[in-house]
């Protein structure tokens, strides 16, 4: 992974490099301006941005191009980058969630406070913060997969909860329950959900609290659950082996990607996130280029 990583640094930094003073040397031969090195840099930037977001159009997103792939096909390679469709049921009892009460195979639940620390920074302080999960499978047309390893919740919705709604399951689940210390840098620079997961990968629950708070009215609340019964699309590597999708660690690490919905729905979501990225993207170079053109002439 590292080396991937360094790789790309430097294959960023080569572009980089060529574009800028590719960049430099048109300015200089058209434009007299003390500023042509500061163009310069924005132009190669904003290049690379629009390139990346170019080739990702015009490839159509690995995700996209996996599922239109598996959509052909229900025989996978060990270690094929591979895409299922089905619903979602625990290999065993569901989980509940304990704020909204959801028959689910994973929830995650965060209970804090945006507090002020100055005049215009406010920062989150988590009081209480958790995650469950249980193993589950897809229930395929081919049979059952499994899903092992960590997963990329992203395209799962966080629920806001209104204190009211969910006060009772709360005061229920804080009686019953056995929380850890939350420590205090956790407090001051609370990680993302998904970095206690990774933390704590071995475990199948965690709840973290800190001993000075208690419940209170101006919390802010928020539950993801994966409910069982749900219709998913889940994208990883496959093992022949364990006849399931797992993420991998060390040197080819690897997360695994549930998306809801079905075959529809999901593309649908993975078209218009390939539109907007390169919306975004050509704007960028536009706005970029369009300042750099207007500027030219007040730069002498």
């Amino acid at each position: 992974m590292i080396k991937k990583i360094a790789t790309g640094c430097a294959i960023f930094l080569l572009l980089f490099t060529g574009s800028a003073l590719l960049y430099f040397f048109i300015l200089n031969h058209y434009f007299d301006s003390d500023y042509n090195i500061h163009f310069s840099i924005m132009g190669a930037v904003s290049s690379l941005i629009f390139i990346g977001g170019l080739k990702h159009f015009l490839s159509g997103g690995m995700e996209e191009k996996t599922i239109r792939k598996c959509l052909r096909t229900s025989v996978f390679e060990d270690g094929e980058y591979v895409a299922v469709f089905g619903q979602i049921h625990p290999l065993g009892k569901p989980l509940i969630s304990p704020l909204q009460k959801l028959k689910c195979v994973r929830y995650e639940y965060d209970i804090f406070k945006m507090v002020n620390s100055s005049s215009f920074d406010y920062h989150k302080e988590s009081d209480f913060i958790g995650f469950a999960r249980t193993p589950f499978a897809i229930q395929t047309i081919s049979g059952d997969i499994e899903i092992l390893g960590e997963m990329d919740l992203k395209y799962f919705a966080t629920q806001n909860l209104n204190y009211s709604d969910i006060y009772e399951n709360m005061q229920e689940y804080l009686a019953r329950t056995k929380f850890e210390i939350l420590q205090s840098d956790l407090l001051k620079n609370p990680p993302d959900l998904s970095q206690i997961v990774d933390e704590l990968k071995k475990t199948e629950r965690s709840d973290r609290r800190n001993p000075d708070s208690e419940l209170e009215r101006d919390h802010l609340i928020t539950e993801i659950c994966i409910e069982a019964g749900q219709e998913v699309c889940a994208l990883g590597k496959y093992s022949k082996n364990a006849n399931a999708i797992v993420s991998s660690s060390g040197t080819d690490a690897f997360i695994n990607q549930l998306i809801p919905g079905n075959e529809r729905k999901v593309l649908r979501l993975l078209q218009r996130k390939k539109y907007l990225r390169f919306f975004v993207t050509l704007v960028i170079f536009l706005l970029t280029h369009g300042f750099i053109y207007l500027m030219l002439p007040y730069s002498y």
